[in-house]
């Protein structure tokens, strides 16, 4: 049994505020609930497209970025 998917699963999935994960490029490859739902998108339709694409109509929006190598 793996624990990080079940711990991602566990904490991501749970947590009250939005989350996004983008690759080197920008471009989105994982949303939490809370995303989608204050993005008004789900975490299918978004995968792969740039960041900038889906954050245009929030201008107030910018993201802070962690990147983990």
């Amino acid at each position: 049994m793996d624990i990080v998917p079940i711990a991602r699963d566990m904490v991501i999935e749970s947590m009250s505020e939005g989350w996004m994960v983008l690759d080197l490029n920008n471009r989105i490859v994982d949303l939490n609930p809370v995303a989608e739902v204050l993005l008004g998108v789900t975490r299918e339709s978004t995968f792969g497209k740039p960041a900038e694409d889906l954050l245009q109509n929030w201008p107030q929006a910018e993201p802070g970025i962690s990147r983990q190598h």
